[in-house]
């Protein structure tokens, strides 16, 4: 494609966006791009599924929403480009300069791509950001589920809730890096540079951590089991160790709480959790309608088939909390974090309202997803009746079969 060409594309989608006359989407799907010169563009919503853009200048290109699907930037510059909320699934990044780049909410997980020459079929493709620079990039929230991330350099980026559970992240430089609240499960960092890091709150379950260098590093409130620090630089930093005694106390208000719903009150107590770290506990099938959970962290918690109807969830942390076929109708998960939370044909609907004696009225309560954070949650099935969902986040879910009958939906965000 001529360079002519493509600039007027550009300026084409330019109006499209702000809805003039003469305005069309660009649609650069499978084109070679390479060493285009594409400096401070706008192509914020663009299609650009599998474009080339090997050794591409895109710095300061606005790119934010863009579908780049299996988007190849070998070698390019993407240093200060805002790539917030853009589709990345199976992209190749490597030796990209991201230096300063905005990916906050982008979806790095693999992609399925079908198989070029005629071969039919398809192959899944890990996203590649191999020996790319991340240095001061802002990736809050942003999906990179299984990527291959080694040699890279991240010093300073901000990774604050970002998934990047399986990544291979050997012989990184993440040097004073903001990983707090992330999703860590299972990442390889052998070998890497994590002095200064910031990893409170995260979960690094099974993470591998050999020859790594954790000085001066924050490991507060981490979820550290089945890491060894054997091999590790620790200096001063100390590892976290969970707090027995208190989930032993949880687990008793829980185990309180399940006979006094059994027992209809005559036995056992009600249940107020409150900013409690509950990430030791197994919560599926238990029955827990009406429990007060609010504000604690239940982040990668099993909560399948769990009865929670009533429950105050309000500002607790769901992040990647398995929910499947749970019922939640009538609970308040106002301002809770749901981000990556599987929800597949969970009950959201309003739960009706009996009398003390357990007769029936003509009262419902609905649930109260209000400011809620469902980013990249699996959607499949979600019954959301009448729920309210006033500016809920809904960006990259999976809403496949979801029921959204007559739910507030007011100021809600989703993906464009």
């Amino acid at each position: 494609m001529k360079p002519k060409d493509v600039l007027a594309m550009v300026a084409a989608h330019g109006l499209w966006l702000v809805n003039k006359s003469g305005g069309k989407r660009a649609d650069l799907s499978m084109q070679n791009l390479r060493g285009a010169q594409l400096q401070r563009a706008i192509l914020s919503r663009a299609k650009l599924t599998g474009a080339d853009f090997t050794r591409a200048n895109l710095k300061d290109t606005d790119l934010r929403e863009a579908d780049l699907f299996g988007a190849n930037f070998f070698s390019a510059t993407l240093a200060g480009a805002n790539l917030a909320g853009a589709d990345l699934r199976g992209s190749r990044l490597r030796a990209t300069d991201l230096t300063r780049a905005s990916l906050e909410g982008a979806d790095l997980r693999e992609g399925t791509l079908m198989k070029m020459g005629g071969e039919s079929g398809s192959e899944i493709v890990v996203s590649d950001l191999s020996m790319c620079s991340l240095d001061g990039a802002n990736m809050r929230s942003a999906n990179l589920k299984n990527a291959n991330m080694n040699r890279c350099t991240a010093v300073g980026a901000e990774l604050q809730g970002a998934m990047l559970e399986g990544v291979q992240l050997q012989g990184s430089n993440l040097q004073g890096a903001n990983l707090s609240g992330a999703t860590l499960c299972g990442t390889n960092f052998s070998g890497s540079e994590m002095g200064g890091c910031d990893l409170s709150g995260a979960n690094m379950k099974d993470a591998v951590m050999t020859n790594v260098n954790l000085e001066d590093a924050n490991l507060n409130h981490a979820f550290t089991d089945g890491v060894s620090f054997a091999l590790v630089n620790m200096g001063e930093t100390k590892p976290p160790e969970p707090d027995a005694e208190q989930s032993n106390l949880d687990r008793d208000a829980i185990k309180a709480h399940t006979q006094w719903i059994a027992t209809q009150g005559k036995e056992g107590a009600p249940a107020a959790l409150v900013d409690s770290d509950l990430r030791l506990l197994d919560l599926s099938g238990m029955n827990l309608a009406g429990i007060s959970l609010k504000g604690v962290d239940l982040s990668r918690v099993s909560l399948a088939g769990a009865q929670l109807s009533l429950s105050d969830l309000s500002g607790a942390d769901l992040n990647a909390a398995d929910c499947t076929g749970a019922d939640l109708r009538g609970a308040n998960l106002a301002g809770a974090i749901l981000r990556y939370a599987i929800m597949t044909d969970a009950d959201l609907s309003p739960m009706p309202i009996r009398t003390g004696k357990g007769a029936e009225t003509a009262r419902e309560m609905p649930t109260n997803l209000t400011e809620s954070d469902l980013r990249f949650a699996n959607l499949s099935g979600t019954n959301f009746t009448g729920a309210n969902l006033s500016k809920a986040d809904l960006r990259s879910v999976n809403r496949m079969k979801t029921i959204f009958t007559d739910a507030t939906l007011e100021n809600v965000m989703v993906t464009k």
